[in-house]
């Protein structure tokens, strides 16, 4: 995660937002990477309709696909809560990690480190099996591990399904990974299953304590999208069809893509089985990378060799010869602002930090990826127009959006909270908002 305040994701109906994905493929050269004009474009109409609100840091969104249409809201700080079929917020967590155990840091019980914005708890993934099993996955920053990222099996009881009790977390508790975070940001953090039933693990590149080339090390884990089997008795198991899986031992073999910065959002396409990566950028550019289903994975997406389209340059350096594009090129970006965003918070300050949201197939979207910025507030929509990809700016947008998702019926879901700006403007939506895509 990065800045707040995001680009919501819709995807305009244009003639090349309805095209199959058959025959999409990533851009060969930087010029065919879609980049976003400043005009908004948004034929289908579409607005953001507000479901719930009262949350607190909601960083995560998604559905159990159980048939219950509930909506699972993690809060960064540590508690999951539950928005039912009637928009209703439940008053009782589903998982609260606050009380789950005492610790010598935190006597009263909280393991989560969110001392600082990009720690806490991430993410919630529901097993493909959840209605047979009751197993969820959660992915947080550890006080007990001094801030590594800790993921979790918990069950669910079926005679209490609203609401996990911290006797039953620990009885059921199993630890799944321990990842090492060299410091407190770009610690990434989403986690879900693909259509194969493996669960995919998006981790940042470490931040200021990690070496500068670690996202292209696969001794690391770090800067990487990973792919795990946890349908075994042990903590899990290396799916043999991993791109590494034959070349080296533990992390490598875990790697399903590498060369990412801060992948802290991910989707899956649930129509064809595509992976659209929202990579939070660097200086200059925010990308959004493509896998597709059949890829067999192994992609490098550059950094820190490239960001977007382009070589990396830190701060202060020029380009003195031609750049070399290293890995596959993303298939859309947009540049960093100049200028601070207007009618924003009086501490806002010049950033772009890309944030998905989801992939829709409604209102006459056809795989189209939605995604928004926690800095400037405007929405994008990214779709395979025929022969090349479209990335469109939808609407503007007041809010600090943190993440989306999808709810059962498939629906686009986005998230609003408040964590950097000290910002008391009236006319901002809510913090601590679920919203809807829907037509106007």
């Amino acid at each position: 995660m990065k800045k707040i305040i995001l680009f919501f994701a819709f995807a305009v109906i244009l003639p090349g937002w309805v095209t199959e994905s058959l025959s999409q493929s990533t851009p060969a050269i930087s010029q065919d990477v879609a980049a976003s004009k400043k005009e908004i474009s948004n034929p289908h109409g579409l607005k953001l309709e507000k479901i719930a609100e009262g949350f607190e840091s909601p960083v995560n969104v998604t559905n159990a696909g159980d048939g219950s249409h509930r909506i699972f809201v993690v809060e960064r700080l540590g508690k999951i809560k539950i928005i039912d079929k009637n928009n209703n917020v439940l008053p009782r967590p589903f998982l609260n990690l606050r009380t789950l155990r005492p610790t010598v840091i935190n006597p009263m019980g909280n393991d989560v480190q969110s001392s600082f914005i990009e720690q806490g708890l991430f993410s919630v993934a529901f097993h493909p099996q959840f209605n047979e099993n009751g197993y969820i996955f959660v992915h947080y920053s550890s006080l007990r591990y001094k801030g590594s990222g800790v993921i979790s099996r918990f069950t669910v009881n079926k005679s209490t399904p609203n609401h996990i009790s911290s006797d039953q977390a620990k009885e059921t508790e199993k630890e799944i990974m321990v990842i090492k975070q060299p410091s407190q940001n770009n610690n990434g953090g989403q986690i879900e299953f693909g259509p194969d039933g493996y669960l995919y693990i998006g981790l940042g590149d470490g931040g200021w304590g990690s070496s500068k080339n670690v996202s292209q090390e696969n001794s690391s884990r770090l800067g990487k999208i990973l792919r795990i089997d946890v349908n075994t008795e042990k903590p899990y198991i290396v799916p043999e069809t991993n791109p590494f899986a034959s070349s080296g031992g533990s992390p490598e073999n875990e790697i399903w893509a590498k060369g990412l910065h801060n992948p802290y959002k991910f989707s899956f396409d649930k129509k064809n089985g595509d992976l659209f990566i929202a990579d939070v950028g660097d200086n200059t550019w925010e990308e959004i990378n493509y896998i597709p289903k059949n890829s067999g994975g192994g992609a490098n997406f550059g950094w820190p060799k490239m960001e977007g389209a382009d070589c990396f340059l830190p701060v202060g350096k020029k380009v003195k010869k031609k750049c070399t594009i290293v890995g596959q090129l993303p298939i859309a970006q947009y540049r960093h602002p100049k200028v601070k965003p207007l009618k924003k918070s009086s501490e806002a300050f010049v950033c772009a930090s890309v944030q998905g949201l989801g992939v829709a197939n409604y209102a006459g979207m056809n795989s189209s990826y939605l995604f928004g910025d926690w800095c400037s507030g405007s929405v994008f929509g990214v779709t395979w127009d025929e022969n090349k990809w479209r990335l469109d700016k939808v609407m503007n947008t007041e809010l600090h959006i943190t993440a989306g998702g999808n709810d059962e019926s498939g629906n686009v879901l986005a998230l609003s909270a408040k964590f950097y700006f000290d910002d008391e403007n009236k006319d901002r939506p809510p913090y601590g908002t679920v919203w809807r895509v829907v037509k106007k």
